[in-house]
């Protein structure tokens, strides 16, 4: 297709000076400063440059949504001969590297461009209202589990798409699993003077969104420690894991939440005793003041000060919520941490409705 241009409403119609890119850089740039013009990509969004997924390997464009969304982009020029097959198992190859990448490890890739951590990051581009009630524990939870489920949507991005391009992008969407989609972005660019001019068409996207989405509802021991471990690594796992069996030998049953982005274990207990704290695949663990307050004389407000003074003898901080307030587990280190906080369990349990546990 010709484009033509006109300046002023008036003269003559004439084709645009430029039509191409200058190189694969100059498409990379355009899309790192333009992160809308990703296919299905929610913003506001973080991108990264050359973002390592390997020791060698490095993903042109990583792109994280407000909502924990990831997108692999990887750019090509028609041009370049590694647009026919390569760019498919290059960014194939890119996500194999990202799947089960611990949350940890992954914002310190981030991070390591010097723009600080991801949740930082986020928070610069949030609107000041927004930042004020963004949820960062679900945020992070969120990355942590489509990290560890390999949930991407990886984009090929061309100056002009071919034929066998489309039809590989058609074929990989019909036969993956629902939480990968894979699209490809064309861009057309031309320049005329000062004026520059981006066409995007994008492909694949209705035979993606067809698919249905993934979504964890329930959850159980071994699924729970595994993305607990990803996310946060096993100093977190062999924390919980300690506060479980110390749940267990006072009689407790394990439960598990049924969560769709993260997921959560709590106690249950033979005398109908309430829940009251829990874990979470993020890493926290939270007292879950919401349900305490099923009793009468419940006093909120001592409470909190009362956990908040007991935390802080072994140097925990409790972050603040309305409705369950947490610590992370990853700064029980020691011995005389966890017993500080399993000392704090048993005190909170004692706050809760219904007979205690003795001992």
């Amino acid at each position: 297709m010709t484009l033509l241009l006109r300046t002023g409403g008036s003269g003559e119609w004439h084709e645009p000076a430029i039509t191409a890119y200058e190189n694969e850089a100059h498409l990379q740039e355009i899309i790192l400063g333009s992160p809308q013009l990703l296919p299905a990509v929610p913003t506001p969004a973080v991108t990264v440059a050359e973002f390592p997924t390997s020791e060698d390997c490095f993903l042109d464009i990583l792109c994280v949504s407000f909502d924990g969304s990831i997108t692999l982009c990887e750019c090509k020029l028609r041009r370049n001969h590694e647009i026919k097959r390569w760019i498919v198992g290059q960014l194939f190859a890119y996500a194999s590297g990202l799947w089960r990448l611990g949350y940890d490890q992954f914002d310190h890739h981030v991070s390591h461009g010097g723009a600080g951590s991801l949740e930082a990051c986020m928070r610069a581009l949030l609107p000041a209202a927004d930042a004020a009630n963004w949820d960062a524990p679900a945020f992070r939870a969120a990355v942590a589990e489509n990290l560890a489920q390999g949930r991407f949507r990886l984009v090929f991005t061309v100056d002009e798409i071919t034929e066998e391009l489309r039809r590989t992008v058609e074929f990989l969407n019909v036969h993956t699993t629902p939480g990968l989609s894979i699209l490809a972005l064309e861009v057309g660019y031309v320049q005329d003077g000062d004026v520059q001019v981006l066409v995007p068409s994008v492909y694949g996207a209705e035979i993606a969104s067809q698919k249905e989405p993934v979504e964890r509802g329930s959850w159980n021991r071994d699924s729970f420690l595994e993305v607990l471990g990803l996310s946060r690594g096993e100093r977190c796992v062999d924390t919980v894991m300690k506060i479980m069996d110390w749940a267990a030998d006072r009689g407790a049953t394990d439960r598990f939440g049924t969560g769709k982005k993260f997921g959560s274990w709590y106690p249950t207990w033979p005398d109908g005793t309430r829940r009251a704290f829990s874990a979470w695949t993020d890493g926290t663990l939270s007292i879950d003041v919401w349900n305490l307050r099923n009793r009468e004389d419940f006093d909120e407000a001592s409470f909190l000060q009362q956990l908040r003074e007991r935390l802080a003898v072994a140097g925990l901080a409790l972050t603040a919520a309305k409705d369950s307030p947490s610590v992370q587990t990853a700064g029980i280190g020691d011995e005389a941490t966890l017993n500080t906080v399993l000392e704090t369990l048993t005190w909170v349990l004692d706050q809760s409705p219904r007979p205690r546990l003795p001992g």
